[in-house]
Parts: C-alpha cells; sequence; structure tokens
C-alpha cells in the first residue's frame, strides 16, 4: 500500500493504526493541529507524517489506501514539508502517474517561486485533467506565452461561474493585456473580498505585483507563510509578520528574522529616538525599530537600555529565545544593570542563549523577593532539562 511508504528510522508510529478501519484514520489524520504554531506540536507532526506506519489490510480497501496516502501529502503540504513530498515522489516509481502528489509538487513550486520547474511536471504528463490542472495549465500558459491557450481555458473557467475563480480570471486576463498594464486597483478590490487564498492565486499575485493583506494571511498555512518570504510584491509588514510565526516554530533561523527586521524602514530621527518611540508602536514594528536602533548604536550604556526593550517587548509574543539570537552578548551588558526589573529581564537573555551561570549572577546582584525567586527556578529549570538532570536537586529544595 502506498500509504505505507515513510521514514523507517522513526518506529514510533509503526503500529499505530493496527486494526482500525478508514474511518477511524481518516479521522486522526483529519483533524491534526497543522495550524498550531507551538514548535514541539509541529515536531511532532512532522515526525508522524514521515514515518512508516502499518497498514491492516484486513480494514482498509485499495481505494481507501489511496485517500489515506492522500491525507498525508496534504498535511506535509499545509506544514511547509514540501521537500518530504518530492522524496516521496523520488523514491516510489508508482507516484510517477499519482494525479494528487503532481498537483501538491506543481503547488510547492509556485508557491517557492520555482514557476518553471512547476510548468515542466506538467508538461511532461500526457494526459492533463482539466478539472484538477485548469488554473495552473492555465498559468503555465501565460508563463510561456501560450496567450491563444490561456484564454480558451480561462473561458471555460467562466462559464463554470464559480464565484471563488473571479480574481483569477480578471488576473489572467489583466496579464495579457496588449497594453500590459495590469488594473492593480480594480484587481486589489476584488482581492480584498476574498477571505481565503489558494496556492495558484498565492503565487500569482507576485505577476501583479499585489500584496495579499493580513486578514487573509492570518488564515494562511504554514506552506502559505513560507511563501511569503521569498515573494518581492509583498508588503514588509507582512514578511516581518510571517517571520515571526516562522523563526517561533523553528522553520526559519535567526539570521532569516534579522533579515527580515532590516526591511522595514525608519527614519534616521526615529532610529535614534528608537528607545522613546518603540511603545507607540505595534510589537512587530517597535522590534524591527529596536533592533535597527541596537545594531547601529556604539555607545554601550545606551545599547544596553534598547536591548532591554527590545527583550520587553518581546516577551508578550514568546519571542525572547530567537529574539536573544540576534543580540551580540558583551561583557559590559552587566555592568549598566540599575534594577531588579531589568536584572530580570537580562536573565532571561542569558538564560536563552544556555549561559545559566550569567543568568544567575546578575540575578544575585539585584535580587528581590518573589520575583527573583520565580526568576531563579526558572532558570534552574531549564538548566537542569538542557542537561538530562533528572534528580533535580536545586530545584526542588527552592
Amino acid at each position: 500500500y502506498i500509504s505505507e511508504i515513510g521514514d523507517n528510522n522513526e518506529p514510533t508510529f509503526m503500529n499505530i493504526f493496527s486494526q482500525k478501519n478508514y474511518e477511524d484514520i481518516k479521522n486522526f489524520l483529519s483533524f491534526i493541529p497543522s495550524k498550531n504554531f507551538n514548535p514541539v506540536i509541529q515536531d511532532l507532526i512532522f515526525k508522524l507524517l514521515k514515518s512508516k506506519k502499518l497498514i491492516d489490510k484486513n480494514f482498509i480497501s485499495i481505494e481507501e489506501d489511496q485517500k489515506i496516502f492522500e491525507l498525508y501529502i496534504n498535511q506535509l503540504f499545509e506544514t511547509g514539508r514540501i521537500n518530504e513530498i518530492e522524496l516521496f515522489y523520488s523514491q516510489y516509481p508508482n507516484l510517477k502517474e499519482n494525479e494528487f502528489i503532481l498537483k501538491k509538487m506543481i503547488e510547492g513550486n509556485l508557491l517557492r517561486n520555482r514557476h518553471n520547474e512547476a510548468c515542466k511536471i506538467l508538461d511532461n504528463k500526457s494526459d492533463k485533467v482539466p478539472e484538477l490542472f485548469g488554473k495552473i495549465l492555465i498559468i503555465c500558459d501565460i508563463i510561456n506565452n501560450r496567450f491563444d491557450e490561456a484564454k480558451l481555458g480561462l473561458q471555460l473557467l467562466k462559464e463554470q461561474n464559480n464565484p471563488g475563480d473571479l480574481f483569477f480570471i480578471e488576473l489572467a486576463f489583466s496579464l495579457m493585456s496588449e497594453e500590459n498594464e495590469l488594473d492593480s486597483k480594480g484587481l486589489k478590490k476584488t482581492l480584498d473580498n476574498l477571505k481565503e487564498l489558494n496556492p495558484i492565486i498565492i503565487s500569482s499575485l507576485q505577476f501583479a505585483d499585489i500584496s495579499p493583506n493580513f486578514e487573509q494571511i492570518e488564515k494562511f498555512s504554514i506552506s502559505g507563510l513560507l511563501s511569503i518570504l521569498s515573494n518581492p510584491s509583498v508588503e514588509r509588514e507582512l514578511k516581518i509578520y510571517c517571520s515571526e510565526i516562522l523563526v517561533k516554530i523553528g522553520r526559519i533561523d535567526a539570521e532569516t528574522l534579522s533579515n527580515a527586521y532590516q526591511l522595514s524602514r525608519f527614519k534616521p530621527s526615529e532610529v535614534e529616538r528608537a528607545n522613546k518611540i518603540y511603545k507607540t508602536l505595534a510589537p512587530n514594528r517597535a522590534r524591527p525599530l529596536l533592533f535597527q536602533a541596537i545594531s547601529r548604536d556604539k555607545k554601550p550604556e545606551t545599547r544596553f537600555n534598547k536591548i532591554i526593550s527590545l527583550i520587553k517587548v518581546s516577551q508578550s509574543d514568546n519571542l525572547i529565545k530567537e529574539i536573544s539570537k540576534l543580540i551580540d552578548i558583551t561583557d559590559d551588558l552587566k555592568i549598566h544593570v540599575k534594577s531588579n526589573e531589568e536584572a530580570i529581564i537580562l536573565s532571561k537573555l542569558f538564560q536563552s542563549r544556555g549561559l545559566y551561570f550569567d543568568a544567575l549572577d546578575i540575578l544575585s546582584k539585584n535580587y528581590k523577593k518573589p520575583e527573583s525567586d520565580y526568576r531563579k527556578i526558572a532558570i534552574e529549570l531549564s538548566e537542569a532539562m538542557q542537561k538530562s538532570d533528572t534528580s533535580f536537586y536545586r530545584v526542588e529544595n527552592d
């Protein structure tokens, strides 16, 4: 069964579907929390989806096996694991004609701005089902300047009279206009009426140099969020918003977040006054401002104040661990601590970098009960878990 393919190095889930019928398996796979942005949950989902799982053939038919496999692929796609889909495809010859996995590979390439690669997959397929590949065929025809074929496909799509296709039809016709001028204003108005965007529309937006809005991005799957980072037409603030989500779940590194923060445009006077005006900004705007200000500040004391502000404005969004990787840890950081609040904030910075001695040291010099007591326990617990210390003696004692 194709639903049994997977990584043998993840034996934990091998027998999870023992004596389970199709409905049991479908219900389980359909409700996997693929949009949960907790990194632990995402890691667990990934291990589950890529692992080999034995299917009980007394309970599952051949047709049901195909549907189970499609559920795996769809969840891998939703979580942005396009490479794993391509790996399955390359390792199993009988998937060469599997239309569902072909569609997901094409969509994955479109979301990664690999338009030519996406179209080549279709070019190599002899029978292209219009119901499944219709919009993809149209986009590929436009990319390859086959306008007559694209217009025919659009006329057929228009006759189906599906309300959700209106934006795609308008966009495609605009891209082929002889004047080569897009009615961006009209397209944007139509786009704003769409509550959710599929991968074809997401990838098509950059041709029109149009950005989706916050409301639409909030509903994106992880694969959609990843596509935003490589799309040149997306607004800077949206890229920062997506970057902060993706860095928290470990899908991008701190360097990518740093690059995203550099995208924000501020006046030199705003950067100079960052520590005074950041509270007037939304957190995802305040963080890039403070980050840029810290990068340019050569005075240890004012740089320290901005670091404290950046950590403070990162706490509510659980970004301290990721933000701490953007800050250079210098020997003079401890010197400028003047209050217990600053000591607690700085201890969080040290703790997130695994510098437990420094975290406890800065706390001991500005100790205040009970705030510092809680912080001390948190540091010790973090250190014990990091070092797999099963005794937890200090934590229990405190």
